[in-house]
């Protein structure tokens, strides 16, 4: 019983430590962006074929739309910082504003009551 309880006080120690190293050492070195809040984000992609992509790229605020394939990247235009207010409403912006859909009160309506 003693034998188990040294054995528990050393491996839990060291295991915190395993862990603690990890987290400190590790996950910056493979996954840099992991945690932190980049200034630049991809806004929407575009496929023109299974090797090129269109690309709207926010820097902070501002908009750029890009043209990528394997060979380069071309900036085809500044879109300015006023670009995300004057595009209109996507699909997926108003399918997620509907209400949900009232399953109880159309099971009413087709059984009659």
């Amino acid at each position: 019983l003693v034998y188990a309880y040294l054995r528990l006080l050393v491996a839990f120690p060291l295991v915190i430590a395993l862990i603690y190293f990890g987290l400190r050492f590790l996950v910056p070195y493979f996954a840099p962006s992991l945690g932190r809040e980049s200034r630049l984000k991809i806004v929407e992609r575009l496929p023109l074929n299974n090797r090129a992509f269109i690309y709207v790229v926010s820097v902070d605020e501002h908009y750029f739309l890009l043209a990528a394939t394997p060979n380069a990247v071309t900036l085809l235009k500044d879109l300015g910082e006023e670009w995300e207010k004057s595009r209109p409403e996507t699909p997926e912006k108003v399918q997620m504003q509907r209400k949900p859909f009232p399953f109880a009160e159309t099971l009413r309506k087709l059984s009659g009551k």
